[in-house]
């Protein structure tokens, strides 16, 4: 047998705290954009919170706390994640598919983006014009993946031939990147 004795009992939630229940913290999808969006520009899940806090006023405040926004922004990007290396092949090749001079290479190995290279009608008329001397910005482990090709122009200002991405910085990667830059020339 029980007994219920209402002493014992308490609120749940008082109401200043009934924006922590689980059922009030749940994103909505404009707070979701507001994240990704946030991320686009290199603001991380923390500042987002603290920035989307800062921006609600009044009694009806609504949001998540960092964690919510962590799985939010972990969610994302798992969505994206698996499409991403599609999606850019995708595109890359629409755009050199409409746009003659622009150049465009890729590399699969296993199944998986390996390394890709582009060059637009800009980079190859700075190349034509100001490549007598042709810097490749690869630091080992520094500039990990990102290979841009640069030189400089008539003012002394740095301007871009080409760029490549690797998945990995070994001889074979670099090989097929170096060959790739001068056909594309």
């Amino acid at each position: 047998m029980s007994d219920f004795v209402e002493q014992h009992n308490h609120e749940l939630f008082s109401k200043g705290n009934m924006h922590l229940s689980r059922s009030k913290r749940t994103l909505d999808y404009f707070q979701e954009i507001f994240i990704h969006n946030l991320s686009k520009q290199n603001i991380g899940p923390v500042k987002a919170q603290r920035l989307y806090s800062s921006l609600q006023v009044g009694p009806s405040v609504r949001g998540g706390l960092v964690s919510d926004f962590k799985n939010a922004r972990r969610n994302l990007n798992c969505y994206i994640g698996r499409r991403d290396a599609k999606f850019l092949v995708y595109k890359m090749n629409d755009k050199k598919k409409n746009v003659p001079s622009f150049t465009f290479k890729y590399k699969v190995l296993n199944n998986r983006l390996n390394a890709l290279f582009w060059a637009d009608e800009t980079a190859k008329y700075n190349y034509n014009s100001f490549g007598d001397v042709v810097s490749l910005d690869a630091t080992f482990s520094m500039n990990k993946y990102f290979v841009p090709f640069t030189g400089i122009d008539n003012h002394k200002k740095c301007v871009t031939f080409g760029v490549g991405l690797l998945s990995k910085e070994d001889g074979v990667s670099y090989e097929w990147l170096l060959t790739t830059f001068f056909e594309s020339f």
